[in-house]
């Protein structure tokens, strides 16, 4: 019993780990050039707002958002860099495939728990 705690606590802190270290701050004002998939979160009125394909202008953020596809121009949306806070940039999608890791492998060790009899 006593070594099934750490490789439980083990997982558990790498899954909340992963599932927050693909963000990183950033700087609206300097206008950053960014790729096509990075994703940009931020606060808007409240609201917590995701884009991709962005660009940034003097005083706005023009994007798409995070779940249209990228590549749809009538989906793009403006919104004024006075009213932005909390700016972020990452890919959502690679965070998945990190949780996803430790998950996997807590279910494998509980199918092995399960087939050994709970020995």
């Amino acid at each position: 019993m006593m070594r099934r705690a750490p490789i439980t606590t083990s997982l558990l802190i790498c899954t909340i780990l992963t599932a927050c270290a693909n963000w990183r701050p950033i700087e609206p004002a300097t206008q950053p050039v960014l790729a096509e998939r990075d994703v940009v979160q931020f606060d808007f009125v409240g609201e917590r707002v995701r884009l991709h394909a962005v660009q940034f202008t003097a005083d706005s953020i023009v994007g798409i958002p995070w779940l249209r596809h990228p590549t749809c121009d009538s989906c793009r949306v403006t919104y004024p860099l006075s009213r932005v806070a909390d700016a972020k940039v990452g890919r959502p999608e690679e965070s998945l495939w990190f949780l996803m890791l430790p998950v996997g492998l807590g279910f494998g060790y509980l199918v092995i728990y399960a087939v050994r009899g709970g020995n």
